[in-house]
């Protein structure tokens, strides 16, 4: 089950063999957790980054009146990285969709990979960055596009992280959210929701039932949602990630300040959208 957590931070970053197995070694103690449980909790103090190998979960902010906003969604392969530790306490949580299995690393345990393996926490750095990344086109998203666009948007980016981790192959992939949780991350109702679901099948892009999705015409979909995949990336091409894992010998990068983005971006997010 690291396979996905490799592949997602070979996507951004350059790993030797050495840092693949301090990885595995990291994911030695992962357990599986229930859905709905809650991994990160809001308002407690970060002492430990998340892998999560497998299962889907929700990052989201609870406003006073109770309600859940989500802020964004993990699959396979993500983490909830460096940044957490910036915190004084966290000011988001996060909770499983699905059933899924954890990996948590202690802070003191990533110390020592900073000071041990500085590539491979240099990647857990960018992963972050790519959290954040995901974040500010989501809030472009919702300020500057219709419904239509927002959703072929999303199924376009999960589609895409999917592929990214191996995580799906095909025009079919698993989407374990309620059209009630895809209205309150996009800041819409759940009957324009079902409105917008309706007209991308009839126009033959997409079909969403029973929590798989089926993409029809990848192509129309991108160029609906003004989609281009560089972000997740962080700007690396595939010919550029291939020349870099074949690099040998090459020293380490060094590892920036972490980074911190999710108080800002969290309080515009919470204003939009319903209960999940």
């Amino acid at each position: 089950m690291v396979d996905h957590l490799l592949r997602r931070l070979k996507s951004i970053a350059d790993l030797e063999h050495e840092d693949e197995i301090a990885l595995r070694s990291l994911c030695e103690g992962a357990r599986h957790v229930s859905a709905h449980s809650v991994l990160l909790e809001e308002g407690a103090r970060a002492d430990s980054l998340l892998f999560l190998l497998d299962g889907w979960a929700f990052s989201y902010k609870t406003l006073r009146t109770g309600k859940r906003q989500i802020l964004g969604v993990l699959i396979p392969g993500d983490t909830c990285g460096s940044e957490v530790f910036a915190l004084e306490s966290l000011d988001f949580g996060v909770a499983l969709v699905t059933g899924g299995t954890v990996a948590m690393v202690p802070e003191q345990t990533y110390s020592r990979i900073r000071q041990d393996h500085p590539q491979l926490a240099f990647a857990l750095v960018r992963s972050a960055a790519v959290n954040e990344v995901i974040l500010r086109q989501s809030l472009v998203n919702l300020a500057c596009k219709d419904a239509y666009a927002r959703v072929a948007h999303l199924f376009c980016e999960i589609w895409e992280r999917l592929r990214i981790v191996a995580a799906a192959e095909g025009p079919e992939y698993e989407f374990p959210v309620s059209q009630g949780q895809i209205a309150n991350m996009l800041g819409l109702t759940p009957v324009h929701i079902n409105r917008t679901l309706r007209r991308l099948r009839e126009d033959g892009l997409t079909t969403f039932k029973g929590g798989v999705l089926t993409v029809h015409n990848i192509d129309s979909l991108r160029q609906l949602a003004g989609f281009d995949p560089s972000y997740l990336r962080l700007g690396r091409t595939a010919a550029a990630e291939h020349q870099l894992r074949n690099l040998s010998g090459a020293r380490a990068a060094p590892v920036p300040a972490p980074l911190n983005f999710s108080a800002q971006i969290g309080s515009l997010r919470a204003s939009l959208g319903s209960e999940w």
